[in-house]
């Protein structure tokens, strides 16, 4: 973000500027406004040492994940859930703060199914229903080889809120088992526990 002005403006200037021009950017770069992103984002910006060199009054906004999951690119990515086949940390937190972890530690959850959500609007709650019934309840039978209800670990699954559905483009049920207590390592398919 170019910073017009030969004096420098104060970092409390430079720190508006930056939420300002940042936040546009990365709603543009990503697809999708920061609060509503699995990226977490900062700024670069020179001090009145710096200033006196023109090229070095800029704004350099960065994004990237505390959690160190940033491979590649993020332009375009809208994820917020986690994907097929990783292990979280507790889950009982918003989903942009859902640790991704290695399934070989302790982990508290694996996901195991993973369906895309057609439609612009959010599913009702009769839909939404059926969406656990026949993605998760189902899928969990199939992974870890015995029903919900009749395994130690529970079924836990994400999906966007309608007071939400418009503003994250995940529109994804994700589906994972495990257990609030953590501890588990390894994967749970064919646990049949």
């Amino acid at each position: 973000v170019p910073v017009p002005g030969e004096v420098f403006p104060g970092a409390a200037a430079l720190a508006e500027q930056a939420r300002t021009g940042c936040s546009a950017s990365f709603t543009s770069y990503v697809g999708v406004e920061q609060p509503y992103s699995r990226f977490g984002s900062a700024y670069l910006a020179g001090d009145e040492a710096a200033w006196v060199v023109p090229e070095n009054r800029v704004i350099t906004c960065l994004l990237g994940s505390a959690a160190g999951e940033l491979v590649g690119s993020a332009r375009g990515d809208t994820r917020v859930f986690p994907e097929k086949g990783q292990c979280t940390g507790p889950q009982d937190v918003a989903a942009q703060a859902v640790e991704v972890v290695d399934c070989d530690t302790a982990h508290h959850y694996e996901v195991f199914a993973v369906k895309q959500v057609t439609g612009r609007k959010p599913p009702t709650a009769a839909e939404e229903q059926k969406l656990v019934t026949s993605v998760c309840q189902a899928g969990f039978a199939t992974f870890v080889g015995v029903d919900v209800g009749k395994s130690k670990y529970e079924l836990a699954y994400f999906l966007a809120g309608a007071d939400i559905w418009d503003k994250v483009a995940d529109h994804r049920i994700v589906c994972s088992a495990g257990t609030p207590k953590g501890g588990i390592k390894g994967s749970l398919k064919g646990a049949k526990k």
